[in-house]
This record gives structure tokens, sequence and C-alpha cells, in this order.
């Protein structure tokens, strides 16, 4: 628990509610490693093969990860073509 979700948990037990009234919630709320966006890859083009647009997908993937907001990015190639980016 950090400090500051502590002293408002503190805070908030301080409080006198009524008898009647639900025991109060205090949580952190945080979009650490939350699935930020999906992209699909894919082709319509006969002449372009899986390996190449694999290849591609691992260049995107080397290129993004760990710039910006995007520090983790997986992908699955069985046929799927995804690649998904989280923070």
């Amino acid at each position: 628990m950090t400090k500051t979700l502590v002293k408002v948990k503190d805070a908030v037990d301080k409080v006198e509610l009524p008898e009647d009234a639900r025991d109060p919630l205090v949580q952190e709320i945080t979009t650490d490693n939350t699935l930020m966006f999906n992209a699909v890859f894919y082709t319509t083009d006969k002449n372009m093969s899986l390996m190449y647009l694999k290849q591609r997908i691992r260049e995107l993937k080397n290129t993004l990860e760990g710039r910006g907001a995007i520090n983790k990015i997986d992908y699955d190639i069985d046929g799927k073509g995804s690649i998904a980016g989280n923070k």
C-alpha cells in the first residue's frame, strides 16, 4: 500500500458514518500493465508471404517497445498476426 493510499484510508476511517451506512472502500486504481490497444495486421496481397508479415511485425515491435508510453509489446503470429501493446 502506498503512503498516499494509507493517508486517504486513515482519513476516511476517521469520518463518522450513519449506523446503516456501508463501510467505505478505499482502493488504488491504476492503469499500469493494462492493455491499452490491440492491432491486427493482415494482407490481401497474395504475393506477400506470412514470413514477410512476421518480419514486419517484429521490426515494429523492436522500433516501438520501450519508447514513450509503450513498455511492452506482445504478439502472436500463429495465423492471427496480432500485436498488443500495453503500459
